[in-house]
């Protein structure tokens, strides 16, 4: 039997505004599947993205930039056909601040994502689906509110 080729890993390490943990990411055949396991989290949903840029220094997380999108597509759910590449949906802590959960991202691989951030906001993305005056930054960012803590993502195994 042959060996098969070792795993792939990316890791963003959360210390910012009580949150801590990580986020690790695994490269799979067709995708990368990312472990979320945070501490520290306000209780109940909170939307996870990926954004375009590594640079967390200095004013909330802003110069994170915007959500990862080379396809320029409009934003929706981790598990829907039209959506951002760094669209990971929604996360749920519990009611001691721990967040435990695993999401799949099709299409993309760790080096489209090593050098950007994570970012977990303050508020529940609405997956692209506001309606009236929240449509237009619905199906950019999801509505999801301040940015609550970033981390970038770095290479786990070199």
């Amino acid at each position: 039997m042959g060996q098969s080729p070792p795993q792939r890993h990316a890791l963003a390490v959360f210390s910012m505004n009580g949150v801590k943990g990580g986020v690790r990411f695994t490269e799979l055949r067709g995708g990368v599947l990312v472990a979320v396991r945070l501490q520290g989290v306000p209780p109940g949903a909170h939307g996870l993205h990926v954004h375009q840029c590594g640079d967390i220094g200095g004013d909330a997380c802003k110069r994170a930039g915007v959500h990862y999108n080379p396809r320029g597509a409009t934003h929706g759910g981790a598990h829907q056909g039209q959506r951002h590449p760094g669209d990971l949906g929604n996360v749920e802590a519990d009611e001691a601040g721990a967040v435990r959960v695993d999401v799949r991202i099709p299409q993309v691989c760790l080096r489209d994502l090593v050098g950007r951030s994570v970012v977990i906001h303050a508020g529940q993305d609405d997956l692209g689906a506001g309606l009236g005056a929240a449509r237009a930054e619905s199906l950019q960012t999801g509505n999801s509110g301040a940015r609550l803590a970033c981390s970038v993502i770095g290479w786990a195994n070199c």
